[in-house]
């Protein structure tokens, strides 16, 4: 006899919420379904009771809370682009009201229905119904987001498809500004004057050179000890990428963000051992967020790094896989930069900032 063992989840799929999402919202469906239709069933001999109906909304609220925590653990494992991090936001603050509402409505639908008397229970009964239009609002909201997300932003699909090396055009001049709002440095003719036309070095200069691999160009940062920003300081909600060559560095390399100035910003810090950390300068005092232990990732494997803010939520990621994931408060819009501090050689061809559009909002 075979045994077949299921993976959970499989290789497929990059986390196990969509597999479970939908048994929540079938077993609500058909909690509503019944609760309209036993307005109609006749008092003697009922094939489904009120007590039915007040066990179903329990379940239903014990799954919806059971999957939104195995949401929250979806969202630190899948890369999301600027456009579906605005819509999960979203979607994690309706699904956040369902869970309470459903949470309470269970808990008081049950004791409505056991311990209330006859002469109230068809009033209680027409007053819950009501009010569960409430929670499918809410449910409807959560799923509609969600939906967006796969479907409009293709969240977590294509697991299947083969990576391919993806070839990139070089530019005439080493900006580019897009209409949705992003903006690019790369590598290519005018890239080290439009570096420094773009950014102002708060702390030390840059030692730099174009280094070519073959059909590979870079900047090299040669043994840096620096801080540049962005001149922009318009910068709230955002994705910051950066590709990098780091085989021949040592040391740090941190993506600042609401930078205010030299004694005030935000950072993400990698380090060389695999570690890193999200904090906060505020006068020069430093206070630590969220940390990832040593080998947490690759240092000689590193080749993209993105910093995501989005409202309290600050997410890090290296070569698409998330290793940090932390919550503070913006101190207000602010410039974007690089501080780098180490030996060797570090060499950088991509910088992109890309804003987080802001939709509706209902984040608690």
């Amino acid at each position: 006899m075979n045994f077949i063992l299921f993976q959970i989840p499989p290789d497929w799929a990059p986390n196990i919420h969509p597999m479970l999402v939908h048994f929540p919202i079938a077993i609500l469906a058909v909690a509503i379904f019944f609760d309209f239709v036993s307005f109609f069933l006749p008092n003697e001999k009922k094939w489904w009771t009120e007590e039915a109906t007040a066990f179903l909304y329990g379940v239903g609220a014990v799954a919806a809370i059971i999957i939104y925590y195995t949401g929250i653990l979806a969202a630190n494992s899948v890369d999301a682009s600027e456009q579906a991090e605005a819509v999960m936001r979203i979607h994690r603050s309706w699904a956040w009201w369902t869970v309470w509402f459903y949470g309470i409505y269970a808990i008081l639908r049950i004791i409505a229905t056991w311990w209330s008397t006859e002469r109230h229970r068809v009033k209680f009964h027409i007053g819950f119904f009501l009010v569960s239009f409430i929670g499918m609002y809410f449910l409807y909201q959560t799923g509609e987001h969600g939906a967006k997300m796969v479907y409009g932003y293709g969240l977590g699909t294509g697991q299947l498809i083969p990576k391919t090396k993806q070839t990139q055009q070089t530019p005439k001049q080493g900006y580019k500004s897009e209409e949705d709002g992003t903006v690019s440095w790369l590598i290519g003719k005018g890239a080290v004057n439009t570096l420094n036309d773009h950014f102002t070095f708060v702390q030390g200069s840059p030692n730099t050179a174009i280094d070519s691999d073959g059909d590979k160009q870079m900047l090299d940062f040669q043994n840096p000890d620096l801080f540049m920003r962005t001149n922009n300081s318009s910068y709230s909600n955002m994705q910051m990428k950066l590709m990098i060559d780091p085989d021949q560095y040592k040391g740090i390399i941190s993506i600042v963000h609401n930078v205010h100035d030299a004694q005030n910003y935000a950072y993400m810090i990698l380090h060389a051992d695999g570690s890193a950390e999200l904090g906060r300068v505020r006068d020069g005092q430093k206070t630590t967020i969220e940390e990832a232990g040593q080998h947490s990732f690759d240092w000689e494997k590193m080749k993209i790094l993105k910093l995501s803010v989005n409202g309290d939520h600050i997410k890090g990621y290296v070569n698409g896989q998330q290793i940090l994931h932390g919550h503070s408060d913006q101190t207000g819009p602010g410039s974007l930069g690089l501080k780098l501090n180490g030996q060797g050689t570090l060499g950088l061809t991509r910088m992109e900032v890309a804003p987080i559009a802001a939709e509706e909002d209902h984040d608690h």
